[in-house]
């Protein structure tokens, strides 16, 4: 089907394929080496094995989609948290192995990027077997998706055109059915000290850091002892941790007197507050559905956010005793709050130390309390 010969320097490779009139024309291409070149056949044959055409050297050589995402993911690194560059990067390698079953080339071309690999590549998420233990993902999920590939080649086509590569066709984007808001409802003090009386081991202790906190799920695990002044009873959030771009510049805040007491009988302190064990430091979602479930709290106030609910129902409640509303942005990082404070005030400013006293002791709710949402 194809065949590499000796050519002066080079190795040439000759394949035949069909007119579209009929009969039959040879094709061939020549690569400065034997490797390239038999890599290059086996794709022809690859490719008359499929009944597709073959793409040129040209379309698949050089820098493929791959090694762009590589460079996108590099740029990424230098302006977003680690968190959000690895959850584009998983995004991404799900959209190149999309590509690779349907093309099974071994460098994708950039000029697979097209609208219509958009729709179908929307369409292959829809599917069970392409999710993760085989579960369907969402509307909201798949547009998020196909979004992180529009931005991909958005970023790819602009460092085309200052001569990075070639290939690649003008961005387009997908319009896809908009999803309507879920209902902002947070559990309240009962509902989450139930969650944490439920939870046991290193799970418990991280339940009731982010329920005196309001601190994202990663945030939490990332804090270690060294974070912590038990003492002055204040806990600095190191940038690395943030996820915003304010959030990187870190931030002191106070903790809540039933913490620091909490945190004084916790023993040794060293390594992480929350020595959970995961390499990753990955939030445990599985387990946590299951204290929230376990009490009877309503599937709407946690549901597919099981960590997320300690931080809203911390502002939420704070928000109810009457703390300060720009004090509670400023605890749990909120940008518009955390703007604000860092070009004009310090956290003096902010009735920090007021509102985390109003944090509650952990106290076991009775089940009426649970269901109905009643502190």
């Amino acid at each position: 089907m194809a065949s590499v010969h000796k050519r002066g320097t080079g190795y040439q490779v000759r394949w035949k394929e069909p007119r579209p009139g009929g009969g039959w024309a040879t094709r061939s291409a020549t690569f400065p080496d034997a490797a390239a070149a038999k890599r290059f056949r086996a794709e022809v044959e690859r490719a008359r094995a499929d009944n597709r055409p073959v793409l040129s050297p040209k379309e698949g050589a050089g820098a493929g989609v791959e090694a762009m995402i590589d460079g996108y993911l590099q740029h990424l690194a230098r302006t977003k948290a680690g968190v959000t560059t690895a959850t584009y990067g998983t995004h991404l390698e799900v959209f190149t192995r999309y590509l690779h079953s349907r093309t099974r080339v071994s460098v994708l071309p950039p000029s697979l990027l097209t609208f219509q690999t958009l729709a179908d590549y929307h369409e292959w998420l829809a599917d069970p077997a392409t999710g993760r233990r085989h579960r369907a993902r969402t509307d909201d999920t798949r547009a998020v998706m196909v979004h992180t590939v529009e931005r991909f080649w958005q970023w790819a086509f602009t460092r085309q055109r200052r001569g990075d590569w070639t290939g690649l066709d003008y961005p387009d984007s997908l319009e896809v059915k908009r999803v309507m808001p879920r209902d902002n409802l947070a559990p309240t003090w009962p509902q989450m000290d139930a969650a944490v009386l439920h939870a046991t081991g290193w799970r418990r202790d991280l339940l009731f850091v982010l329920r005196c906190t309001g601190l994202r799920v990663r945030q939490a695990l990332g804090l270690r002892w060294d974070d912590v002044d038990l003492r002055a009873g204040v806990l600095h959030v190191r940038g690395e941790l943030g996820k915003s771009h304010q959030e990187r510049a870190g931030r002191w805040i106070p903790l809540a007197p039933v913490l620091v007491e909490e945190l004084a009988a916790w023993g040794a302190r060293e390594g992480f507050l929350v020595p959970c064990g995961r390499a990753a430091r990955s939030p445990p979602h599985r387990g946590t559905q299951l204290d929230w479930t376990a009490p009877g709290a309503p599937p709407a106030l946690w549901a597919r956010r099981p960590h997320h609910a300690f931080r809203k129902g911390f502002a939420t409640e704070l928000k109810r005793a009457g703390a300060d509303g720009e004090a509670i942005d400023f605890l749990i990082g909120h940008t518009a709050a955390s703007t604000r404070g860092r070009h004009y005030t310090d956290p003096r400013a902010h009735d920090l130390v007021a509102a985390v006293a109003m944090v509650p002791r952990l106290a076991a709710p009775n089940l009426l309390q649970l269901r109905l949402g009643e502190g």
